[in-house]
């Protein structure tokens, strides 16, 4: 809707609509969330459990789903999704997904393809008068698609029955491997007729090696477009991480300190892009095994169901979590809940017992009881880090308001309520610089840095409160230097300092200061020529939260 129909459902001017991310706010994670939600709405239209309604009313959900997709122009999340629907249609073993799937491809093709050939829809600005004339276009289209997926699958349902009727399996078991064998070699032989090692080593060189393509005027070519994005020297940082400690890594959440190190190029990274680099570098070897080994389990546990009657469900299921353990390994947005909760719900119910075992597996209260009280003592952290960053959220926006009064208190409540954050004494150092206690902020600074002694930012916050203060600078900015060597801020302010005599610091600070209000502030008070005054409660000049004061 917000796509086709931008004037019936308008988003914020500060949501990017260069490719559609509303209402996850990125598209990459959206656009997994629909590969998913195509895979299981499969297994529920062929799933023989299902009522035959809601077998045809689920492959309407499919071409809605896909064009979705396409409009988030996200690579690896259709690769994903084709990767997953190839799980599927091998695990669910089973002629079932065949109906199914003659009734949501063709349609599904047509919306997608219709779509694809709305340019203005493709474009860094869709919501023009073109953009908007093509979207009623596309979604007349969609619509009549969708009923044209319910309308075949409905057809088809006699072939569910015929298939109800069928005994045993359409292939003997003494054939099946010959089938499979001679499958394979089909498959491969005609990869082999057609190029396809060549284009996968074509494919490989371009993103390994390629350049990102300028798809900013037209994005669908960025779905021919090979090149990693970066990505290999974001998974490249993390895996030098691993290097200098193999056994238990850098430490969880780390991960943008390693890259701050490591960097070659000018960008700002928060993480690895990839779920497997990143708890390699961050918790090591030990990490990485912890993990794939309970993905695994996941995984076994789904396709142990999947061998069941109700295998082709199951089928869906091992095809979508396919899909999301590929994607995990490739960008940053399996952190998101609405892309990953459902992996944890759905893998517990796997490996719950079948309910003719668990009548006769009842579990007695006197286990229950620790076990609850257990899981009750383990939100309690859960519990304290919520309320913390509800306060720090507080803060964060009330020092985008202007208001450092407020900014400061919400800051201490987030302290209170946990102690070991550094953000909030970042909040308060700036708070305590505008107004005029240098003193009080180098202090703030430092208990940042006392929490976290990796980060850069809170050493350059704690320089510029000593050259404010008249204190020398030069050993927190060199520290600060060694953890980020490529910041431009860094670099610009030894070179200032160290130029500059100790009367003008004050006003040297205050040009180096990382937001502009910040900066008009402390170059108001450096003019005034006399020592800061007394502490007394006041409202700070409007600016926006700098380096890593932010609500996430």
């Amino acid at each position: 809707m917000t796509r086709l129909l931008p004037h019936v459902w308008p988003t914020a001017v500060n949501v990017a609509n260069n490719r559609l991310s509303f209402p996850l706010t990125y598209w990459n994670a959206l656009g997994i969330l629909c590969g998913i939600g195509i895979l299981l709405v499969l297994g529920l239209a062929s799933s023989r459990t299902e009522h035959r309604a809601a077998r045809a009313i689920a492959c309407g959900a499919v071409p809605v789903l896909g064009t979705t997709l396409y409009f988030t122009f996200s690579r690896g999340a259709i690769a994903a999704t084709i990767i997953g629907a190839v799980v599927y249609i091998a695990a669910a073993r089973s002629p079932r997904v065949f109906p199914a799937l003659v009734a949501v491809l063709p349609p599904t093709a047509v919306a997608v393809v219709v779509a694809y050939n709305a340019k203005h829809l493709s474009s860094a600005h869709p919501t023009t008068a073109a953009g908007v004339s093509e979207g009623h276009r596309v979604v007349l289209v969609v619509v009549l698609c969708a009923l044209a997926a319910i309308a075949l699958r409905a057809a088809l349902l006699r072939i569910d029955r015929l298939l109800d009727r069928t005994r045993g399996p359409l292939i003997p078991p003494e054939r099946r491997r010959p089938v499979a064998l001679g499958g394979v070699a089909l498959i491969v032989i005609v990869a082999l007729a057609i190029g396809v090692p060549g284009w996968l080593s074509h494919q490989y060189d371009g993103f390994a090696h390629g350049t990102p393509e300028n798809s900013s005027a037209n994005l669908r070519n960025r779905l021919t477009d090979p090149s990693s994005n970066g990505r290999i020297d974001h998974w490249r940082a993390a895996i030098q991480a691993y290097d200098s400690s193999t056994f238990h890594g850098v430490g969880i959440g780390t991960y943008q300190f390693e890259w701050e190190k490591r960097r070659k190029i000018q960008t700002t990274v928060v993480d690895a892009h990839g779920l497997y680099p990143e708890v390699l570098g961050e918790v090591g070897i030990v990490g990485l095994l912890i993990l794939l080994l309970f993905l695994g389990g996941i995984g076994y546990g789904i396709a142990r169901r999947a061998t069941g009657p109700n295998r082709v469900l199951y089928a869906a299921l091992l095809g979508a979590f396919a899909a999301w353990a590929i994607h995990a390994g490739v960008d940053w947005d399996w952190e998101m809940p609405v892309v990953t909760a459902w992996v944890f719900a759905f893998g517990g119910t796997a490996f719950a017992r079948r309910t003719r075992d668990a009548d006769t597996h009842i579990t007695p209260n006197g286990r229950r009881i620790p076990v609850a009280a257990a899981l009750a003592v383990t939100a309690v952290t859960p519990g304290l880090v919520l309320f913390s960053q509800s306060h720090l959220q507080r803060a964060a926006h009330a020092f985008d308001r202007g208001s450092c009064t407020t900014a400061t208190r919400e800051a201490r409540s987030s302290v209170d309520a946990l102690a070991i954050r550094p953000e909030p004494y970042q909040i308060m150092g700036y708070c305590d610089l505008i107004d005029g206690r240098p003193t009080d902020a180098a202090a703030a600074f430092q208990k940042a840095i006392d929490q976290e002694p990796r980060s850069w930012e809170y050493r350059y916050g704690l320089a510029l409160a000593r050259a404010s203060a008249g204190l020398d600078p030069q050993p927190a900015l060199a520290l600060a230097r060694i953890r980020n060597p490529r910041e431009p801020l860094i670099k610009s302010a030894i070179a200032a300092l160290r130029s500059a005599p100790r009367s003008k610091w004050q006003k040297v600070a205050a040009n180096l200061a990382p937001v502009a209000s910040l900066r008009r502030e402390l170059s108001r008070r450096s003019t005034a020529r006399r020592r800061p005054r007394a502490p007394r409660p006041r409202t700070g000049r409007s600016g926006r939260c700098p380096g890593t004061c932010r609500s996430g």
